[in-house]
């Protein structure tokens, strides 16, 4: 095992899509100790055409920050930016891919990196609502399900913050997972857009606030997207009855799930039989990440 200088940390934000993990990343990775890397996982392992390609956060396809990144295996990515950074004491990744997440804790842990895990959750509602949004509404409550199930069972030790906590009781919540993951809480890591980032990938939402002219106009957005405060009731948007009766068909479920993901519960509950979903996307996953990995070698 390798014994790096000093202790340093390999944080692993993680939810659902649309659940708010690049808000996340980035909020962590405003500490001036902290690195945000964003969805790392989807240029080793492409899954879309849009990871063919390194586009930074910044806007730039070839940014500074990435270079060298080609001729990097995935288990050594962490290494690296460790050693180009003296700084840094925390790599922030929001990686959502669960076979990803399971390979490089061990691998962070066996370079003698400290690992946390932070898994982030909206409730079904406004999952739902989200999902909707973006034209991906059908099957909503099974990806809810699979994903935050499969993801108790498969990691061993977590925290978990519903992002209706987070944005409805900021300070209290932020340090609290500050504190879990070993970095000094600022208040101004509410404010990241105005921090310099480099991450792959993620949510264009939350990247949008670092291109977004002035600080009135990047609250405006995060309270419309991501409901920053808890007075934005989801009650105020007009609602699917669908949506509604899905609910209240798998509320016996859903209420056992997210009596697990609440609180302070940070040991994993045993839920083999969602392991299934884990080694389908696992499956899945390496098939389209052969297709791209072709693609991006004939290109």
């Amino acid at each position: 095992m390798n014994d790096p200088i000093g202790t340093k940390t390999v944080v692993f934000v993680s939810g659902a899509d649309f659940s708010g993990t690049t808000m996340l990343d980035l909020m962590l990775g405003s500490a001036f100790s902290a690195i945000s890397i964003g969805e790392i996982h989807a240029y080793f392992r492409p899954t879309k055409r849009e990871h063919l390609s390194k586009k930074c956060s910044c806007g730039k396809v070839d940014c500074e920050a990435w270079h060298g990144l080609e001729a990097l295996d995935e288990t050594s990515i962490y290494q690296a930016i460790f050693a180009s950074n003296d700084h840094v004491t925390h790599i922030i990744d929001s990686s959502k891919s669960l076979p990803w997440i399971r390979k490089m804790s061990r691998v962070a842990k066996l370079q003698g990196y400290e690992v946390r895990h932070v898994l982030i959750w909206k409730n079904p509602e406004d999952y739902a609502i989200s999902c909707r949004k973006r034209g991906r509404g059908r099957r909503w409550a099974t990806k809810w399900m699979n994903y935050n199930r499969a993801y108790i069972s498969i990691v061993e030790d977590f925290y978990t913050i519903a992002i209706s906590d987070l944005l409805g009781n900021y300070d209290i919540e932020m340090k609290a997972i500050c504190d879990w993951v070993g970095l000094d809480y600022d208040k101004s890591m509410r404010e990241y857009w105005l921090s310099s980032h480099h991450l792959l990938f993620g949510s264009a939402t939350a990247g949008l606030m670092l291109h977004k002219d002035g600080s009135r106009e990047k609250e405006n957005v995060i309270r419309s997207s991501l409901r920053f405060d808890i007075n934005d009731s989801p009650t105020n948007e007009v609602r699917n009855d669908k949506d509604q009766k899905l609910t209240a068909r798998m509320s016996k479920k859903i209420t056992h799930l997210m009596r697990l993901l609440s609180g302070n519960g940070r040991k994993s509950v045993g839920f083999d039989r969602w392991r299934m979903f884990y080694y389908a996307a696992y499956i899945k996953n390496r098939a389209l990440v052969l297709v791209l990995m072709i693609r991006r070698v004939l290109h």
